[in-house]
């Protein structure tokens, strides 16, 4: 967000940018990197939520804040699937 401010005040030169949210995202989501042994939610990549009450919680947090729009993945995928292993003979 600070970049888009400065571009739209005119402090650095830029193109029109528009600011996200982090993900907003569930337990073994798509945006879930928590480490047990790093336990700083501050500095994962999505926001972890649980329910409908913490999704609007963390939406209305990041508009406080004045993102221009917020990313939700609500799923449990992950990027990149293991592949199937062949079942075995017999």
């Amino acid at each position: 967000m600070v970049t888009r401010n400065a571009i739209n005040q005119g402090l650095i030169p830029g193109p029109r940018y528009l600011a996200a949210s982090q993900e907003i995202t569930v337990a073994g989501g798509l945006g879930d990197e928590t480490l047990p042994h790093l336990p700083f939610p501050e500095f994962s990549f999505g926001v972890l939520v649980s329910g409908a009450e913490e999704m609007r919680k963390a939406v209305r947090m990041f508009l406080k804040y004045g993102v221009d729009h917020d990313q939700a993945q609500p799923l449990g995928r992950q990027l990149h699937r293991r592949p199937r292993r062949p079942a075995p003979p017999g």
